[in-house]
């Protein structure tokens, strides 16, 4: 089985989940079964929780970023939903709160922004829109495990 692959190749073979692990050439980019990780695991990525990926704001190192946006478009592509949060890995009531915080935070900038906006109201509103549908598919696939 290979393991080692482009960044590309990594990023979509992470995203159609059909292998338990493996990484780029460059190793920036590994997954261990439903996670994905920056440089040696010490930065979580991205985690598939059923259906839908958890997905880590883009704030972090150039090459993290980049594998980020690859890692985005590539889900858009193959039409999986994902959510950015602040928190990928965790699974408490505390990190649920503090993803839909910050999710709240974007909504109210986003708002905020369409208010002062002379041009792009409209995307400004969009993002907002959008930020919400993320909360409420965050609530979707994490509450039931909180209340399990």
């Amino acid at each position: 089985m290979k393991t080692k692959f482009t960044n590309n190749q990594a990023v979509s073979v992470f995203a159609a989940q059909t292998q338990a692990y493996g990484s780029n050439s460059g190793g920036s980019f590994h997954w261990q079964g439903n996670t994905a990780f920056s440089y040696h695991g010490g930065y979580a990525l991205a985690r598939f929780v059923g259906d839908v990926v958890l997905i880590a704001e883009r704030n972090s190192s150039a090459t993290t970023n980049k594998l980020n946006s690859a890692l985005r478009v590539e889900l858009s592509r193959r039409n999986i939903e994902y959510v950015e949060v602040v928190d990928v890995l965790g699974n408490s009531a505390e990190s649920y709160g503090r993803n839909v915080n910050r999710l709240a935070e974007r909504i109210e900038d986003s708002r905020a922004k369409a208010s002062r906006a002379r041009t792009y109201a409209d995307s400004h509103i969009s993002d907002a829109e959008t930020f919400q549908r993320m909360i409420n598919t965050l609530q979707a696939v994490t509450y039931p495990q909180l209340a399990a």
